[in-house]
């Protein structure tokens, strides 16, 4: 069954060049010039713990920048600081809107007093019957700001979702350019799990019998062995 996420543009507004896409037609630059092993390619290595392979060859962190869906800002954002503020301003469509203070006091990575800004979000995103989107940092993209993470019943709730965030360094100043990646939206399917905690012999040697292919390759035994392939076009 083709299941779909729609991102809606409630502004009819938005250059086809900011729209959002696959998050793995997003993938960033740095990730793509690094080698897959420290030397360079052919350059296997191995110690006594470990081999020379890099990130590159790591697939949980592969799927973790691939999943879902980024969100793009479709204008400049210039960001200053004010007498001892910073202010947000922008040339055209309405980028930034503000949540209180308050409302975030005790975040771990909130300092000072400023209202918090949220990008404003110009697409409504609606998927099928049962599922949520978990929305996010764009991962391992090096951003400058923190989204304050949140997951959204995206079946039943239409409105588009703004993005709080919270930039890393209270003292950067600069222009954030139109395109930069805002938010990862990644949908999935609500279902109940119960919590079960174990040490039986059944879980333990299925555990041992794992570990002990995960070991018979020096490289890509995951991948090759116990990954499935995640879809999001």
């Amino acid at each position: 069954m083709e299941i779909k996420i729609k991102f809606v543009d409630i502004s009819k507004t938005i250059s086809e060049q900011y729209y959002p896409t696959p998050a793995k037609k997003a993938i960033p630059d740095w990730y793509r010039k690094i080698e897959s092993f420290v030397g360079g390619v052919g350059k296997i290595d191995m110690t006594k713990t470990a081999t020379n392979a890099t990130v590159k060859k790591c697939i949980p962190f592969l799927d973790a920048m691939t999943s879902g869906y980024i969100i793009y800002s479709p204008s400049d954002v210039l960001v200053r600081k004010v007498e001892g503020e910073t202010v947000f301003q922008w040339p055209d469509l309405p980028m930034i809107r503000f949540q209180k203070s308050f409302q975030i006091e005790g975040y771990p990575e909130y300092v000072g007093k400023e209202d918090v800004p949220k990008w404003q979000n110009p697409w409504a995103i609606i998927t099928p019957k049962g599922y949520s989107c978990f929305i996010t940092t764009p991962m391992h993209r090096g951003s400058l700001f923190t989204v304050l993470e949140g997951v959204v019943d995206t079946d039943s709730y239409f409105n588009p979702i703004q993005f709080p965030f919270i930039l890393k360094s209270s003292n950067w100043e600069g222009i954030i350019p139109a395109g930069t990646p805002i938010a990862q939206v990644i949908p999935f399917r609500r279902e109940e799990f119960l919590m079960e905690v174990v040490s039986d012999n059944d879980s333990i040697e299925k555990i041992y019998k794992s570990n002990k292919l995960l070991v018979s390759k020096f490289f890509d035994s995951y991948k090759k062995i116990f990954w499935n392939r995640k879809s999001y076009n």
